[in-house]
């Protein structure tokens, strides 16, 4: 199990059978390859998916008065949010410029989190992420199209099964009538409150 995002590295530069690095300040090429893909890389597999590590649940409220015309309110999207899932009762909401825009004067969403501390990340999802990294590596640190190939195969299973085992957590998602919404819109029904914080 990898405990700091150099053992995520590692992993994959193994992938690679390239060097180990210590740091990512280290002078030497996979160090500044994978210093230029890392964080980029992590953000795009962490958007791209509603990992339950990864989800937070917030009030965004206080907003002004906005000149859009057809929103009365807009709120600037929290540090380090990567993706609104979905709001708590359905609102109509719409995304533009980190701001979320919306007629009501409060509003409770739920979003994905640019996290970067490794402590929270499934044993999956470090599998997986391991072998994107390899991927986007690859070439500049090896020039081998055909390890890269393989490496896209074994991914597209592991990312399966990261996603499957992350879907799996938690309680079945109901869509439709009183269900969650996705990303950039809004819809009618609405969750208890004690579904909305985990029954807490």
């Amino acid at each position: 199990m990898a405990n700091t995002n150099i053992d995520i590295i590692n992993d994959a530069l193994t992938h690679l059978a390239v060097d180990p690095i210590t740091s990512l300040d280290d002078q030497n090429q996979q160090a500044r390859v994978m210093s230029s893909i890392y964080y980029d890389s992590l953000d795009d597999y962490l958007e791209g998916h509603d990992w339950n590590f990864a989800m937070v649940r917030t009030t965004l409220s206080g907003s002004e008065e906005t000149p859009n015309h057809t929103y009365d309110y807009a709120f600037t999207l929290p540090s380090g949010c990567l993706r609104v899932v979905s709001d708590q009762y359905g609102y109509d909401y719409k995304v533009e410029d980190n701001l979320l825009l919306t007629n009501e004067s409060s509003i409770n969403i739920k979003y994905i989190s640019s996290v970067t501390d490794v402590s929270k990340y499934s044993y999956s999802f470090i599998i997986a992420f391991g072998l994107k990294l390899a991927i986007e590596a690859c070439y500049s640190l090896t020039g081998n199209s055909a390890l890269q190939d393989r490496l896209e195969k074994r991914f597209k299973k592991d990312d399966y099964k990261a996603r499957v085992w992350d879907a799996r957590e938690g309680s079945a998602k109901i869509q439709g009538r009183g269900g969650w919404r996705s990303t950039r819109g809004g819809g009618s029904g609405r969750d208890s409150w004690s579904s909305w914080t985990g029954g807490k």
